[in-house]
């Protein structure tokens, strides 16, 4: 016998059906959505203490004369490495700003190779001051003696780069530039305002300029502000060589030992030439 079902029991077979379907995976509800991909890591930007043993002391940007470290920097990580060189500057801090006055941040030379590495971001194409200043405990190798001696916690010498092209080095000419920029009246100097990179690239070769109408051809410096070869008491003998690093290693030595020809009874006397 055919049993008639009302409107309302169907709607409760209908729902009793579609419960039973969902139970058993026959319910065709729709799958979730894939997670997407995880994106690159975060750039870690900054100035740390040290610089990598298989660092590339001698790299060159390849980001023409916008410079940058794009192409993955000194250190292959997007970093460029700064050191002091009277000679060797230990625990001295080292802090770095960008071209809005930002501080990008500080950090210490290291003990061995007396250097800071310093990560701007790879799309960062502006220039960098660089502030090289003493503590309690810092010291350097002045060449002019032969010993490390105090870097004084109220001693500062600094370098501004128009753009990051190698590595940096933190010099007695370098500081000449800067005060040339800061302090002088030379058409580069811009008293209390932000220099422009033209000036600053200007300054830096009017002091290298100057420099090496002193020495002959075979020494001449091609950049103040690259990083020169940093001499200490533990180098090995006949290790320094005659490419651009080498050169003005060599440069800054003879500075350091004529300061200390002129300046006899000084223990400091690269510093005290720098101070004039």
């Amino acid at each position: 016998m055919l049993v008639s079902l009302r409107p309302p029991a169907l709607a409760v077979l209908a729902g009793l059906v579609m419960l039973v379907l969902g139970s058993c995976g026959g319910g065709g509800g729709a799958s979730p959505e894939p997670e997407p991909p995880p994106g690159p890591p975060a750039e870690t930007l900054g100035v740390f203490t040290g610089f990598k043993d298989s660092g590339n002391l001698d790299w060159e940007s390849t980001g023409g004369s916008d410079g940058g470290v794009g192409d993955g920097g000194a250190d292959g990580d997007g970093g460029v490495g700064a050191g002091g060189d009277f000679g060797q500057f230990r625990g001295a801090n080292v802090c770095v700003f960008l071209d809005n006055g930002t501080q990008l941040g500080c950090a210490l030379s290291d003990d061995l190779k007396g250097m800071v590495t310093i990560k701007p971001g790879r799309a960062y194409k502006g220039g960098l001051r660089i502030e090289l200043s003493g503590t309690p405990t810092a010291s350097y190798y002045e060449e002019g003696r032969d010993i490390y001696v105090p870097f004084p916690a109220d001693r500062k010498i600094r370098v501004w780069v128009p753009a990051i092209e190698r590595n940096i080095g933190i010099t007695p000419f370098t500081e000449a530039a800067y005060r040339l920029l800061t302090e002088g009246s030379a058409p580069e100097s811009v008293r209390g305002t932000t220099p422009t990179k033209a000036q600053v690239r200007a300054a830096n070769e009017r002091v290298r300029g100057a420099l090496n109408e002193h020495f002959p051809s075979a020494l001449h410096v091609d950049d103040v502000a690259r990083l020169p070869f940093i001499k200490s008491q533990g180098l090995p003998a006949g290790s320094m060589r005659t490419d651009p690093r080498g050169r003005y290693g060599l440069v800054n030595g003879a500075f350091s030992k004529q300061a200390s020809f002129h300046n006899g009874d000084s223990t400091t006397p690269t510093l005290d030439a720098v101070r004039q």
